[in-house]
């Protein structure tokens, strides 16, 4: 999966775009062995939205690599946390690829979850 950018929206700012340009192979992944996906600097405050772009999703499927299509440019998550000054907050993202991938359709629909810290 290639993440592009991350979106963030604060009380006081609206939205903050950030580039990251990474891909990551997500199978496999669980919380405890989480990838990183970025570092970013944000100021003290409260974050309410969260917009993950993703550019392209490819799974490999019975030994073929496939291209899956996007329900949406991004994935949203509508979980408010809070930075405080000096200090570190960790987000985890989570997909559930059994629930996000279409395989007859070859379309990925993101029903993300999240933890924060």
């Amino acid at each position: 999966m290639t993440f592009t950018s991350v979106a963030l929206h604060s009380n006081t700012s609206g939205w903050q775009n950030y580039t990251i340009d990474k891909t990551v192979n997500i199978y496999g992944l669980t919380t405890s062995n989480a990838s990183l996906l970025t570092n970013i600097s944000l100021h003290a405050g409260k974050y309410t939205m969260i917009r993950l772009y993703i550019s392209k999703v490819n799974v490999i499927f019975s030994g073929t690599n496939e291209t899956f299509s996007m329900s949406a440019q991004f994935a949203f998550i509508n979980h408010p946390f809070t930075v405080s000054p000096h200090s570190t907050t960790t987000v985890i993202i989570e997909f559930d690829l059994h629930s996000d991938l279409n395989l007859q359709s070859k379309i990925f629909t993101p029903y993300v979850g999240y933890t924060t810290n």
